[in-house]
């Protein structure tokens, strides 16, 4: 099996089986060298898709949810689980590897195994150790890393061929080297790598995410086969569902609808739209007509309402101003009141927000005139969340994290210690060069305290303000 990129015209081996490795194929080489070294065996050949296999990673980092609660995709071929806590569950440590090694067996997807302290140390182990399935505790991390090669630190070409110019080939002759010249020399990407094998620099993963669809389900006493009954139960049960959206602020892109009947097998109504929605009349004018010719049999036991596909949905107001015909806010009532408060209060005191093209949250949004249409389309990365209410400057805030580089268990923000309930997090957002004014990264947490107060705090990362935390949103 051979897997082909094309570059500049000729073809060229991205990676191949190991009956192909076994006569000398290796990635990077033409095709028609390939061909030569496989000589008279017969050979499958399909075009590398990149794309096809960021899709199937993530599916199957999805599916290694059954092992542990965070899972995130390594491209182009790894994945990273936090197995922390979860060993009894599976009988101890060893018996949840062996039932990861033993499932990914029986998908046809033989795997190499490490588990580590770290997500450094553990990629090292299965990319480069000595055994298929390797684990190494924390007091041996040092040691056994000492051993591997400098490509098991994830570096990039240029710094692997910068130490190979002076002849370093192995973690461990990093390691007698002192670390303030590797990072002069190296850059700083060698000695944070080297940190977070270590477990010296806390290392935040993208783990994947799995919603978990809305479902309504209504339940009759006996089967039900009176066409108005099933009619109004449907109407309720959307209705049922259309609030829960907007509790989460979601609208649907795709609903599927369940007849549970008795003398035959269930009955499904799939319902797409083009976009995400809340409108209930448009909804059930489509659920009607589908309604009007449905073959109940002897009855319905039971009938289901989910969303297959939603995303976020904005709300407007629409109670100051009213409604148009199609139930969205009254643009020309919203005109005239906004009219009214310009005359009054003046241009400036009247303004809207428009995203900006930038990551950085102080900078994410700049004022303009009031109903201006946006010019510049600014999504938030996937993933993220912004609080409803962003403080003018980022305020400094003492935290205790129960170790090094985590998430914060405490707070002391305004002069109030703030116990912390949850968190979520990190999420890392590098500064342009010429805002590096407190420091090149920001490290972004999500945290609900013991009274359920929501806040959005960061670490600063290098710099002057290096470690120190600032208080930077309120969720209203």
């Amino acid at each position: 099996m051979l897997l082909v990129d094309t570059a500049r015209g000729k073809q060229y081996v991205h990676d191949c089986c190991a009956q192909a490795a076994r006569v000398g194929v290796r990635p990077g080489i033409t095709l028609a060298h390939a061909r030569a070294l496989v000589g008279r065996y017969i050979t499958l050949e399909a075009e590398h898709q990149p794309a096809e296999d960021e899709k199937k990673l993530q599916r199957l980092a999805r599916w290694a949810l059954r092992f542990a609660p965070t899972v995130a995709p390594d491209p182009p071929d790894g994945l990273f689980l936090d197995i922390s806590g979860c060993g009894p569950l599976f009988g101890g440590e060893y018996a949840q590897v062996k039932a990861i090694d033993e499932s990914l067996r029986r998908l046809g997807l033989p795997a190499r195994l490490a588990t580590a302290p770290t997500y450094g140390a553990a990629w090292a182990l299965a990319r480069f150790g000595s055994g298929r399935v390797s684990s190494v505790a924390d007091h041996e991390v040092r040691t056994r890393l000492s051993g591997l090669p400098v490509e098991a630190l994830r570096l990039d070409a240029k710094t692997r061929a910068a130490l190979a110019e002076v002849d370093i080939c192995r973690i461990g002759e990093l390691l007698d080297l002192p670390r303030d010249e590797l990072a002069a020399r190296y850059g700083r990407e060698l000695l944070t790598r080297l940190q977070q094998a270590l477990g010296d620099v806390y290392e935040a993963l993208e783990p994947v995410r799995v919603e978990v669809p809305l479902t309504v389900t209504h339940t009759f006493d006996g089967p039900m086969r009176s066409a108005r009954l099933i009619e109004e139960t449907v109407q309720a049960l959307l209705d049922e569902l259309l609030a829960l959206l907007a509790q989460r602020g979601k609208g649907a892109y795709e609903l599927l609808l369940t007849f549970w009947r008795v003398d035959v097998g269930p009955l499904r109504e799939h319902f797409r739209f083009t976009q995400a929605t809340r409108a209930g009349k448009h909804i059930w004018s489509m659920m009607q007509n589908r309604l009007h010719a449905l073959r109940i049999g002897h009855g319905v036991e039971e009938i289901t309402l989910e969303t297959v596909r939603s995303d976020d949905l904005h709300s407007e107001q629409t109670a100051m101003w009213g409604r148009d015909e199609d139930g969205h806010a009254d643009a020309e009532a919203l005109g005239r009141l906004v009219d009214r408060l310009v005359d009054r209060l003046g241009d400036d005191a009247v303004t809207a927000l428009a995203p900006v093209e930038s990551h950085v949250p102080e900078l994410a949004f700049e004022s303009v005139a009031p109903l201006a249409k946006a010019t510049v389309t600014a999504p938030l990365p996937r993933g993220a969340r912004r609080p409803s209410i962003l403080l003018a400057q980022p305020e400094a805030a003492r935290v205790i994290a129960l170790f090094p580089n985590g998430p914060p268990s405490w707070i002391q923000w305004r002069g109030e210690g703030l116990e912390i309930a949850a968190a979520d997090g990190p999420e890392r957002i590098t500064l342009p060069w010429w805002r590096r004014d407190t420091g090149a990264a920001r490290d972004y947490y999500t945290v609900r305290d013991q009274r359920g107060r929501c806040l959005w705090l960061f670490r600063a990362r290098e710099g002057c303000a290096d470690g120190q935390w600032f208080v930077q949103g309120v969720w209203g």
